[in-house]
């Protein structure tokens, strides 16, 4: 008898399924076996199956052993896949375990301080800072400031804060000027203010300058004070009082002196060595001058801008001359002038 194409599929599905079905009836049969289960007419038994010798495993094969006095062993379960197990280090022996350091000990010990002693310290920090601050106040407070300041403006200088509780003022200044001279004379003898001199030839070295100032006031803004040192080779490197002098301001443009200056005459002659225009005033300046001397002076500066110097004085050349060599004649002396383009020097 002839079967169709698809009476045949169906015939195959369901031949395939019934051996299936066998097959997975078959593995149960035997898994329960070995859990220590039977089926079918025969009792369950608690304990364990014990295999006969020579018998095949399979459905109903082996014979049930009676458990001992001794408690039974639980049902095997299914073993379940192990898993890969970390590696573990050695533990290190409890001698070789090496004591905290004291630099981690420290911090720890910090943060566990009591919260009281925490509190404790701000409040120290806080006092601090309040004598800081108050110290602070106390020195920006002017009564208790330094009288006296010193720094140096063209000279080493000491100021006072103020003039008016503290009148007095020093600033110390010098020069030296050193200089060669090489001279070959064609004359003898010179002609100059103090006469005739002899002219030698000269090649050396000199001091021409050696000067140490004190200026400033005392005992009122208005009263100043100078006093100029010179030590140099004319005067055989022995110091004098070259310039002493008390000044007396009566108002802005006009000032009394009295003591040893120069007297009036050129207006070179009047400015001191640090301003001149070259290295040494002129030939003329140095012929026709006149010198130091003790006495008077009324200095000041006109409205019109007039400047003026007028002097009574011992005479035009009397500097360092003792009484006895001085006659009784004064000198009268006087200068004006004025700077169109401002101060020179």
């Amino acid at each position: 008898m002839a079967l169709s194409h698809s009476k045949v599929n169906w015939f195959g599905r369901i031949f395939s399924g019934v051996l299936g079905l066998a097959v997975a009836l078959s593995s149960a049969c035997t898994f329960g076996q070995n859990a220590g289960y039977s089926f079918g007419d025969q009792p369950k038994t608690q304990g364990y199956i014990v295999p006969e010798p020579n018998a095949t495993p399979g459905f109903g094969s082996g014979t049930t052993q009676q458990p001992q006095s001794r408690m039974p062993k639980p049902p095997m379960q299914p073993r379940m896949p192990m898993q890969p197990q970390m590696p573990t280090q050695s533990r290190m022996p409890t001698q070789s375990r090496t004591p905290m350091q004291p630099q981690m000990q420290m911090p720890m010990q910090q943060m566990q301080m009591p919260m009281e002693q925490m509190q404790m310290e701000m409040m120290d920090t806080d006092s601090e800072l309040e004598k800081l601050e108050k110290r602070i106040k106390e020195l920006e407070d002017p009564d208790n400031q330094p009288a006296f300041t010193a720094d140096y403006d063209k000279g080493f200088r000491i100021t006072p804060r103020d003039k008016k509780k503290t009148p007095f003022e020093l600033k110390i200044n010098g020069r030296l000027q050193f200089r060669w001279t090489g001279f070959q004379r064609d004359k003898d003898t010179f002609t100059n203010r103090l006469g005739t001199i002899d002219v030698p030839s000269r090649n050396d070295f000199e001091v021409e300058r050696g000067r140490l100032e004190f200026k400033g006031f005392a005992l009122d803004p208005r009263l100043k004070y100078y006093f100029n040192l010179d030590a140099d080779t004319d005067d055989n490197h022995v110091v004098i009082f070259h310039d002493f002098w008390f000044d007396y301001d009566i108002s802005d443009n006009t000032t009394v002196r009295i003591g040893k200056a120069k007297v009036p005459g050129s207006y070179e002659w009047l400015e001191a060595s640090t301003t001149t225009r070259f290295a040494d005033r002129s030939l003329s300046t140095t012929y026709f001058r006149a010198d130091r001397s003790v006495g008077a002076w009324l200095l000041g500066k006109l409205d019109s801008g007039v400047n003026y110097q007028l002097a009574v004085t011992n005479g035009f050349v009397t500097t360092d001359l003792e009484p006895d060599d001085v006659d009784n004649n004064f000198a009268y002396t006087g200068l004006f002038y004025v700077d169109p383009l401002g101060d020179v020097g």
